[in-house]
């Protein structure tokens, strides 16, 4: 299951690494970011026996990875590339490409597996039913997806302001 899980993080880090590219702009990867938990989720999802506590935890992370692709997406669509990549392009020169691939998108998928690390092992688990600490997690969840929308929001509103 690991295995799948790498090969399809490693497709998905070079499909958004080709896109950067093609639009030569890095900032593509800050959308990835919570596209790449989706498919960490879903790889993980058709590895195990359909549940409740699989497919609820599928969908949060669903949730949440579409809720942060598309806030940023929105922010960054029909602007110049983000400030900060502008400036990784400055310093490393020639070598921006490779130093781009080796360190903003190789290092976010590398990241990406070991923050999923705690939901794949939980859709490993034997448990099926949902107890009391997975609904505590899920209210856990709502509260911080809440909490992250309304951030999300407030920063919006600030930078128009």
């Amino acid at each position: 299951m690991f295995t799948s899980i790498v090969i399809s993080l490693i497709v998905f880090i070079h499909l958004f690494f080709l896109i950067a590219l093609l639009k030569k702009n890095y900032a593509v990867m800050d959308i990835g970011w919570g596209l790449g938990f989706i498919v960490i989720a879903m790889i993980t999802y058709f590895h195990y026996p359909l549940s409740p506590l699989n497919a609820i935890t599928l969908l949060c992370v669903t949730l949440w990875g579409l809720r942060l692709a598309f806030f940023l997406f929105k922010r960054n669509h029909g602007l110049p590339e983000d400030y900060r990549y502008a400036e990784y392009r400055k310093i490393w020169g020639n070598t921006a490409n490779l130093q781009a691939y080796l360190k903003v998108f190789l290092f976010q998928g590398f990241l990406m597996f070991i923050i999923s690390l705690p939901f794949i092992f939980g859709m490993r688990a034997e448990s099926k039913e949902l107890s009391f600490i997975n609904r505590l997690g899920l209210l856990v969840w709502i509260a911080g997806l809440s909490f992250e929308s309304r951030a999300d929001t407030y920063l919006s509103w600030y930078k128009n302001s």
